[in-house]
């Protein structure tokens, strides 16, 4: 009899731990997944599901956590049509600004060369040379932040591009075209209170904040919607302001 009942308990044991291992929620599980892929600094396994890093070798290794809070979900506009139209307005004003630029140059061709030698060797500019020179370096410096603007708007567009391509793609599947889709980016914080090793090897408590973003979007030719999977977008100390 004491047999029996030793065995009947084992069991229950089993299923309780069992079910215990089967209640870890979706926000813990892709948690615990991305501080073991940043422990191993396991970099293609993050960039199937994360745009950050908890980086070993500068923030430290997180040994184990609890979540101590789940916040509510936040939904903004997905900013895909108008970071393409930023741009494309960038990449029109450069090229506006370029065929102004290319005027004044053949106008000027022979000074700048000869200012562009002096320059170069570190002599003096002749006065009658003067005007051209300051000229030409406001065009100069001009190109410069009508390049930076263009890099910035792509560089811009692209980081949004890729958090929802991730969001909406399936392992091994292809690369959805989001270009054309409207819809919201929805977030929520996990918050967690982490042993983390740090860069010295001591182990200290900390309190994070891993923010979570999902894209919830929908092709303009369409009326359903796809709903993406959660990504790791950030993560921040518990106490540090939010960022954008």
């Amino acid at each position: 009899m004491k047999r029996r009942l030793s065995s009947s308990f084992v069991l229950l044991a089993s299923i309780a731990a069992a079910a215990g291992c089967g209640s870890v929620s979706p926000e813990q599980k892709i948690v615990q997944d991305f501080f073991r892929a940043s422990r191993l600094r396991d970099g293609a396994a993050l960039a199937t599901f994360a745009t950050t890093n908890f980086e070993p070798r500068t923030q430290g290794q997180v040994q184990s956590f609890d979540v101590v809070e789940i916040g509510p979900e936040r939904r903004t506009p997905a900013p895909i049509r108008e970071l393409a139209d930023a741009l494309a307005q960038a990449q029109t004003a450069e090229k506006a600004f370029s065929a102004e630029k290319m005027v004044y140059q053949n106008e000027n061709l022979k000074t700048i060369e000869r200012v562009i030698a002096l320059e170069r060797k570190q002599q003096p500019i002749p006065r009658r040379d003067q005007t051209v020179q300051a000229a030409w370096s406001k065009w100069r410096a001009d190109a410069s932040q009508h390049s930076k603007a263009v890099s910035e708007a792509r560089q811009r567009l692209q980081a949004a591009r890729r958090l929802i391509e991730l969001s909406l793609s399936q392992p091994n599947g292809p690369t959805p075209d989001v270009s054309r889709m409207d819809g919201n980016l929805i977030e929520k914080d996990v918050t967690v209170r982490a042993d983390v090793r740090t860069p010295d090897g001591q182990v200290t408590e900390k309190s994070l904040v891993v923010t979570l973003v999902r894209a919830e979007m929908r092709p303009e030719d369409s009326q359903e919607t796809a709903l993406g999977r959660w990504i790791v977008r950030r993560v921040r100390p518990a106490d540090a302001a939010p960022t954008t």
